[in-house]
């Protein structure tokens, strides 16, 4: 039973490192310089989350 449980962990570990190693980092760029915001974009359910309020002072909005 010990074995059973040993496996289950493990590959549960596996199955977690591939998760996170599959996720990127996004990066905004405006004219070509990166834009570093207080708080880094995030990608949830499909869709880029940001917040603008950085991104249009620095454009000038």
């Amino acid at each position: 039973m010990a074995k059973i449980g040993q496996k289950f962990v493990l590959s549960s570990l596996f199955a977690l490192m591939a998760a996170f190693s599959h996720a990127q980092e996004i990066s905004i760029y405006i004219d070509g310089v990166r834009d570093d915001g207080r708080f880094p974009p995030v990608l949830r359910n499909g869709r880029t989350m940001m917040f603008l309020r950085d991104t249009f002072d620095r454009l000038g909005v």
